[in-house]
């Protein structure tokens, strides 16, 4: 069956994201074998131009698959192995695609959303990207932050790449090429920064209103939070749990709605323990963003404030205690 639909299934053992050179090797091995089937090393033909051109293409499809064995380059430790290599970021691509008749909608919501805002006076200078994976996550494989460091994190990522004197002037410039006669800038202004903001919990939307409600002065920006409104906040990321209370079409439409509202941030930051995030950092990796960037793993954040382990490391936990110190003398 998989054979004759030109399937390959793999059963990885470990991550489900991982592309080891094991995997890569048995890629390229049943690349070769199609070759094979379909262009024969030593077929003969009556016509020399087809000929030609047939042994032509032999070649070029056989680089082709001689490359997804070094399509694999190691990793310096942030992201999982295989995580660089373009056969898997199309793959993922591949796999995510949405189904014809479900493409409108999901148009219509990502627009839904982000009209939504509900913040019309003045445009935003950046979209920064906030996925928060909680819930199960939290107990079972990974240490979390609390939510006013979440926005501190944000704050510091904002103050790394916008001089608040030229995100003024950007916000100024394209609210008058927007024709906002509503638009005023004065000297003193607080930026405006989208936050698309996101999780499997409702909790953490709880305790977003609860910080603007405490913190309303506390950050370099005016933030603007862009939800998900066909998001179904399952509480956990076990998809057998969520199965039983939702609609399996459902539980899709919500992940892809997700992801494809968090492509439209500048900037992004995410819990690498998280399939789910690893997910969207490779298509951010692969160019699939409304901007080209690569993501921050909380894991390896330069602040060890916001420095997460995952599986609880006690040696990872210890490293970052250490930093820690440093950082705070």
């Amino acid at each position: 069956l998989f054979r004759s639909r030109r399937v390959v299934r793999l059963k990885l053992r470990r991550s489900p994201l991982s592309l080891g050179h094991d995997v890569a090797e048995f890629l390229r091995a049943t690349a070769h074998e199609w070759i094979d089937g379909h262009f024969p090393p030593n077929e003969n033909d009556d016509n020399a131009n087809t000929d030609s051109s047939r042994r032509s293409l032999r070649s070029t499809l056989i680089k082709a698959a001689d490359a997804i064995a070094g399509d694999v380059p190691e990793t310096d430790g942030d992201e999982y192995r295989g995580s660089e290599s373009s056969v898997k970021q199309a793959s993922m691509m591949y796999i995510l695609r949405p189904r014809l008749d479900l493409q409108p909608m999901l148009r219509k919501t990502l627009n839904d959303n982000l009209a939504s805002s509900g913040e019309e006076s003045s445009a935003p200078t950046l979209r920064l990207g906030l996925p928060i994976r909680s819930s199960d996550k939290c107990r079972e494989v990974s240490e979390c932050l609390i939510f006013p460091n979440y926005m501190k994190a944000l704050a510091e990522l904002w103050t790394q790449q916008e001089q608040p004197q030229e995100s003024q002037q950007r916000q100024l410039q394209q609210g008058l090429q927007d024709g906002d006669a509503g638009v005023t800038m004065h000297k003193n202004a607080t930026p405006r920064v989208d936050i698309i903001l996101t999780s499997e919990s409702d909790l953490i939307f709880g305790d977003k209103d609860k910080y603007l409600h405490a913190n309303k002065h506390a950050l370099p920006f005016q933030p603007n939070f862009i939800l998900n409104h066909a998001d179904i906040h399952q509480g956990t990321g076990g998809i057998h749990e969520t199965r039983l209370n939702y609609l399996f079409d459902k539980v899709l439409f919500s992940a892809l709605t997700t992801l494809q509202l968090q492509l439209e941030a500048d900037l992004s930051l995410g819990n690498c323990c998280s399939n789910f995030h690893n997910v969207l950092f490779d298509l951010l990796r692969a160019g699939c963003g409304q901007r080209q960037q690569r993501g921050q793993c909380l894991q390896k954040h330069p602040n060890p404030e916001f420095r997460l382990c995952c599986g609880k490391s006690p040696q990872c936990m210890h490293e970052r205690d250490h930093d820690l110190a440093k950082h705070l003398n």
